[in-house]
């Protein structure tokens, strides 16, 4: 008589708290090659307008959006596989998944932009707290992101290198919404460190989704195996 144990697929996958070196080489070339993006984007911009790609149009919203989108489909990946496990956390990915794809398209169509304008054309009229209604938005993203990540902190930390990698790209939520809040807009070279704070977030959120996808693969090859 033979018996077949299999990981139950709500306990941590502990083979991802410490990520192997294919994947710690993945996450140091993207970061490169981020850095990379950012310095042509300077390099390549018109000289009569050096901030060209650092704008909602350039390279850098480019890249930012495609960021985002594919961290929407690797959370939509990951509930698929965990959606029979709907009450121990499979709702956040669903949501993560929705969430990136909103900011992805925030991203090309400027929706924020759009609706701080359409908040001070109303009787509110301009912020009295904050340069303008855009960044108030932005911040109530994050306001929301930490609301949705209270009530999901064990899902999140049944894989360390998700929850370490999710928590850097916040830190440059931070950085950018911090820079875009208090530097004045006409700064010069202000858009570069703000944008490139964005980027940075984008390419963190991707990479944690990508840890956590893999890591949920490995679980069911595991249960697989052990079958």
């Amino acid at each position: 008589m033979s018996m077949h144990a299999a990981p139950h697929p709500a306990m941590p996958h502990t083979a991802a708290s410490l990520p192997p070196f294919f994947f710690s080489a993945f996450v140091a070339l993207s970061v490169i090659g981020v850095l990379a993006w950012i310095g042509l984007s300077m390099l390549a911009a018109p000289a009569d307008e050096p901030m060209y790609h650092f704008g909602e149009k350039g390279a850098v919203t480019a890249l930012s959006t495609v960021f985002m989108a594919m961290a929407g489909a690797l959370a939509l990946a990951v509930f698929y596989l965990r959606m029979d496990d709907w009450k121990s956390g499979a709702w956040f990915w669903l949501l993560l998944a929705a969430g990136f794809a909103f900011l992805a398209i925030d991203e090309q169509l400027m929706l924020h932009e759009r609706g701080g304008n359409v908040l001070e054309n109303t009787q509110l009229g301009p912020s009295e707290t904050f340069r303008n209604w855009n960044d108030l938005i932005v911040i109530g993203y994050g306001v929301v992101a930490l609301g949705i990540v209270a009530f999901a902190t064990r899902e999140i930390l049944k894989c360390r290198t998700f929850a370490i990698l999710f928590a850097t790209a916040f830190f440059f939520y931070a950085v950018h919404t911090g820079l875009d809040t208090v530097l004045p807009t006409d700064l010069a070279w202000k858009d570069v460190p703000e944008e490139s704070a964005k980027l940075l977030c984008g390419l963190f959120l991707f990479l944690s989704l990508c840890a956590r996808f893999m890591s949920q693969v490995d679980d069911l090859r595991t249960a697989h195996r052990n079958s």
